[in-house]
């Protein structure tokens, strides 16, 4: 599904010893609080937003699949958006989408008066997605690649 984002890391340190080792763990990204729980057996990251109302977030819910390996451990990352927090981000997306595909409806109907017009909004649902990839690189994307980074330090 769209957001999710998965990826692999190896580590020398054996299964046991690692889920030891992360579990209960806190860490801060941007100043947000990450904890480290456990769940149905499996490790999970999950953001302390009761502390900040300043701004509103997309953030992710990491799962840790911790799986034994020759030679060590191997840790599949799958991230995805709080149910929460995925309806703006789909509104924004269903936005642009219906913007972008009204300026190809009507540059197809062959009015030529309205050819500006279809060039405009096609336009704007190109800049909208643009705008919209680069807050969610800023956003939602920098928090994944942080607590990537800091699974990998730790592991």
């Amino acid at each position: 599904m769209i957001f999710r984002t998965s990826s692999s890391i190896k580590s020398s340190l054996p299964k046991k010893d690692l889920y030891i080792k992360l579990k209960g763990q806190h860490f801060k990204v941007h100043q947000l609080d990450f904890e480290v729980m456990e769940r149905y057996g499996m490790l999970k990251i999950i953001p302390h937003t009761e502390y900040n109302d300043e701004r509103i977030y997309t953030l992710p819910i990491t799962h840790l699949h911790l799986q034994d390996d020759v030679g060590g451990t191997t840790i599949k990352i799958k991230s995805k958006p709080r149910r929460i927090d995925i309806g703006g981000p789909k509104i924004a997306l269903i936005f642009i989408l219906f913007i972008t595909m009204t300026g190809v409806i009507v540059y197809l109907s062959e009015m030529a008066q309205y050819y500006t017009a279809a060039y405009i909004l096609m336009a704007l649902g190109v800049v909208f997605l643009f705008i919209f990839f680069y807050r969610m690189n800023i956003g939602y994307y920098d928090y994944i690649r942080k607590i990537k980074a800091w699974v990998k330090s730790q592991a």
